[in-house]
């Protein structure tokens, strides 16, 4: 059996349709989520890595069939 670790979880901030967020896709939006949440766990750094990737989206996203892929894409993630 393979032990399974939830280091911690992180969102991004909340914004107005069309507001100042309008720029950035949620695939980015979320990227910058998980860079976030990397550099405060740093558990590359500690020698941890990073298996999967959950994400979800209360709006429209470009990649609907699998985000968290894209994401994880668009954090440098292998």
């Amino acid at each position: 059996m393979r032990n399974v670790v939830i280091v911690d979880g992180v969102r991004t901030g909340f914004g107005k349709m069309g507001g100042s967020l309008r720029q950035f896709p949620m695939t980015h939006l979320a990227a910058f989520a998980i860079d976030g949440l990397l550099e405060k766990s740093q558990i590359l750094e500690r020698g941890g890595k990073v298996d999967s990737v959950m994400c979800g989206s209360a709006s429209v996203c470009a990649h609907p069939n699998v985000p968290a892929r894209y994401v994880a894409m668009a954090a440098g993630l292998p």
